[in-house]
């Protein structure tokens, strides 16, 4: 021990070795649930309970600020809501099959863009962005998972994940099956010409989906990366709707229809029955131009959506007088669409410090689509 009071001279010195083996380190780190950014909010489900099970749809439900009724997402104070997958457009698809589809498990994260920038489409309204999870571990990595459950009706789902990354080269792959369940319950209470109609509508959805989603990427040199990906899914959705309505004589609305006669009594069935498809491909290239955040980005994308369905609607007079006889509906519905993206971006930092920061992005984007409804 000394005092240093001024500059001093201590000579050389001598530093007594002390070594110690270091079995291991472990750094662990943890998103949070809700990350809140300028213009949007991005909620991380990858790793949490919330986003292990379900669909695509039954996780949105969750999300704060979304707002899903009878499969139809909007979100609060916005209207004309895009909804992108992996950033890509799905406004040609079948949206409200497409994420009743798509298992919740597949999904790493959702944005929720309430002022979406230059690199979205300029159609105004709100973007909600599911990002489908990635491989970001080195080696060769492998899950399986199961999960069942039970509310008005069972659900399981199951799949297996695979991951190769080595240097330059990622490859991964994963196949996915999962029994959905859910319903939509809707209750109407209708004065017509003085009499009351009660209404109780009940449409469950089980659908079975099987997926497959699989990609490879390179980096050609440090800055220079390329990749293309692809998924398959296809889903059997078998289901019968319930609809039981009663009509009363001289009753409102707010009245006790105890004591209304009873004109007649319908129950109807509906006899939902459809097969869906939908598949992609995605073909990329980044090239990162310096450290300073300048980049260009260019995206090929092909999707595609098919439907087979055949609906039959059956209506029973259980009891009284409707007036005329009601004939049994049959609706077939085939549909079909191809949607073909190409897009470039550029993205230029002009400024940026520790407080602020400005930056430039612009692009071209050219689509084509092929809608066929029957």
């Amino acid at each position: 021990p000394f005092e240093l009071n001024a500059d001093r001279a201590l000579g050389d010195l001598q530093l007594e070795a002390f070594s110690q083996t270091l079995e291991t380190a472990v750094v662990t780190s943890k998103k949070p649930f809700l990350e809140q950014q300028a213009g949007k909010m991005i909620v991380n489900v990858e790793g949490s309970v919330t986003g292990q099970t379900g669909s695509a749809t039954q996780l949105l439900q969750k999300v704060p600020g979304l707002v899903v009724r009878q499969g139809n997402v909007s979100m609060a104070g916005t209207q004309g809501v895009s909804i992108l997958i992996d950033g890509r457009q799905t406004r040609y698809m079948d949206v409200q099959s497409l994420l009743r589809d798509l298992p919740a498990s597949e999904i790493a994260k959702i944005e929720v863009i309430t002022q979406p920038g230059a690199s979205y489409d300029a159609e105004g309204g709100g973007v909600i962005n599911i990002i489908l999870k990635k491989n970001v571990r080195l080696g060769t990595n492998g899950s399986a998972r199961l999960g069942v459950g039970r509310g008005t009706y069972d659900k399981f789902n199951t799949g297996v994940n695979l991951s190769h990354r080595d240097g330059p080269l990622n490859v991964f792959g994963s196949v996915n099956y999962r029994r959905g369940s859910g319903f939509d319950q809707l209750i109407l209470d209708r004065e017509v010409e003085g009499a009351l109609l009660k209404q109780n509508n009940l449409e469950p959805f089980l659908p079975n989906t099987l997926s497959f989603r699989g990609g490879v990427d390179y980096d050609l040199t440090d800055r220079h990366n390329v990749g293309v990906s692809g998924r398959y899914s296809n889903t059997v959705d078998n289901a019968t709707g319930i609809n039981s309505t009663q009509g009363y004589g001289g009753a409102i609305l707010g009245d006790d229809i105890t004591s209304a006669p009873l004109l007649f009594d319908l129950a109807t069935s509906n006899v939902n029955n459809q097969t869906r498809n939908s598949f992609g491909a995605d073909v990329f290239y980044r090239f990162d131009i310096d450290t300073t955040g300048r980049k260009l980005e260019v995206d090929a994308s092909y999707g595609g959506f098919s439907r087979d369905g055949e609906l039959n609607t059956i209506t029973d007079i259980i009891s009284g007088d409707f007036g005329s006889p009601i004939d049994d509906i049959r609706n077939i519905e085939l549909g079909s669409t191809n949607v073909i993206a190409i897009e470039t971006d550029y993205t230029h930092p002009i400024f940026q410090d520790s407080t602020r920061g400005l930056t430039l992005r612009t692009g071209a984007k050219y689509s084509y689509a092929d809608v066929d409804a029957d």
